[in-house]
Order: structure tokens, then sequence, then C-alpha cells
């Protein structure tokens, strides 16, 4: 399996670079998936590499025409993760999928001492499954046999099994 090529995303905010990512991604929107700024104002840089790190090509993305930052913002919207794709570590995802199985909530204690509800779920493609963890206010929020999606979501493993993870940015919408 090919990595793909090399990229350097750069962020910054009022001239001073906040972030400088390396992926080696299919295509610029698989690479800008990995991170997405938090801040409204941040400038993007994008360039592809070889590998010795020299740039081959290049774009300022906060430069973009209003009509490509249009088209941009659509190719995102349609663009689902497959779950057999995901990994531990992905970020600012979109899933959707079929609620299989829901568990009773539990209630758990952070490591802060606070109480919080968990229940989990299992959700799937057709390509394949993996467990949704709902905390607090999305307990119940979804049934089995309801097609849902996730935006902004990630992944993370606990114990060796994947979870996906809805996030304080995160959102769940049922769809059917």
């Amino acid at each position: 399996m090919s990595k793909g090529k090399k990229h350097i995303i750069e962020v910054s905010v009022k001239g001073k670079p906040i972030v400088r990512y390396h992926s080696y991604a299919r295509d610029l929107q698989h690479a800008l998936s990995e991170y997405e700024p938090d801040y409204p104002d941040a400038e993007v840089k994008y360039w592809e590499v070889n590998e010795s790190n020299e740039r081959i090509s290049g774009v300022n993305l906060s430069e973009r025409s209003p009509s490509k930052a249009v088209e941009k913002e659509e190719v995102k919207k349609e663009s689902i993760s497959k779950i057999s794709e995901l990994s531990g570590g992905m970020k600012n995802i979109r899933v959707q999928g079929k609620v299989l199985e829901v568990s009773e909530s539990r209630r758990v204690m952070s490591r802060f001492g606070n109480v919080h509800y968990l229940s989990i779920a299992v959700i799937s493609d057709g390509n394949g499954e993996i467990n949704l963890a709902l905390w607090n206010q999305n307990i119940g929020s979804i049934a089995v046999g309801d097609t849902i999606q996730i935006e902004k979501g990630y992944v993370t493993e606990y114990y060796g099994v994947k979870q996906l993870n809805i996030g304080k940015r995160g959102e769940l919408k049922v769809t059917n």
C-alpha cells in the first residue's frame, strides 16, 4: 500500500505559526481532513514536498477566491469516511452508518471525580463496524435501526478496540 504524497500544512494566526503538520496523503482534501483550524482568521498554507522536504508545489488556501472556498466546502461535505478505513488518532472525520446495537448506560467516574454516564453503540456502514461512545446528553438520542451521521468525530483506541467519539466540537445527527 502506497503512503501517497508528502504534504506540509502550516497554520498561522496573525502571522504567528501555530502548527506545522506533515503527512502522507493521497490528495490535498485528505491531508487537510487531519486538521481543521479552530480560528476563523487563520492563514493556511499547503505544500507538496519531495522526500528531501523540498517544496514541489504549494498554495496559500487563505488567498483563494470565495468561489474556490465554496467548492472546497462542498467537497468536504461530501467526504464521508469508511468505517473500515478508520484508525486511532484520526480527527475531524465524518461518518455515516446504521446503529446495530446500543448498550445500557453505565455510571463512570472521571479522573477529576465527576460522575458521567456512558453508553456504547455499534454502528456499521456496510464496510465495517465501530464502537461509538455516547456520553451524558447523547445517551438515548439514537436507537437500533437508526441511520446516523457524525460530524467532526475522532477515533481513539481503548484496550486495543477502535472507538468513535463525538467530542465537544462534534455533532451527532439521526438522518432517517
